[in-house]
């Protein structure tokens, strides 16, 4: 049988691996509760759950951030648009993990290399905001990109539906 002090250490311990991985905060494991020793294996479940749920966002946070670059300058494309404005059109298509925080250092990225241009407009009782938009060589290389990201899409897609793995839902 398992001490108190052995369960909090235990659960100090996966606080701190777990939180240092940046999880987002619905999955911080803070408010959970340890009991007993019946605490000691559900303890161990859920480590191997979250381990699991946070190999699984870092993976798709992974191969968001390669595709990134491409998502940006198609979301201005149409219309010019400011950051926090951006994720939430990135968010309506279904990229609920892209941040403010991770956008910023790639606009300014895209504005150095020429992909966007920017100009400054007033915002309703707030400072001047910085709008983004597709600049034409940003164009150019979206419309390279996306033609290199279907090619890579269809080869992966061609591989994974050859393989012999039970997907479940």
């Amino acid at each position: 049988m398992l001490s108190l002090d052995c369960l909090l250490g235990s659960r100090r311990r996966i606080l701190r691996e777990f939180n240092s991985r940046r999880a987002p905060p619905e999955l911080t494991l803070r408010k959970l509760r340890f009991a007993d020793s019946a605490g000691s294996l559900r303890c161990k479940a859920i480590h191997a759950i979250m381990q699991c749920m946070a190999a699984r966002d870092t993976r798709r946070s992974q191969l968001l951030r390669g595709a990134l670059d491409l998502c940006l300058p198609a979301a201005v494309e149409d219309e010019p648009a400011y950051g926090y404005e951006m994720t939430k059109r990135l968010r309506a298509r279904g990229l609920s993990i892209v941040g403010e925080g991770s956008i910023y250092p790639l606009l300014g990225r895209l504005e150095r290399d020429g992909l966007v241009d920017t100009y400054r407009a007033a915002s309703n009782g707030g400072p001047p905001r910085k709008y983004y938009r597709t600049s034409r060589k940003g164009r150019r290389v979206l419309a390279a990109g996306v033609t290199e990201w279907r090619a890579t899409r269809d080869a992966v897609d061609a591989l994974l539906d050859d393989s012999d793995v039970e997907l479940q839902a």
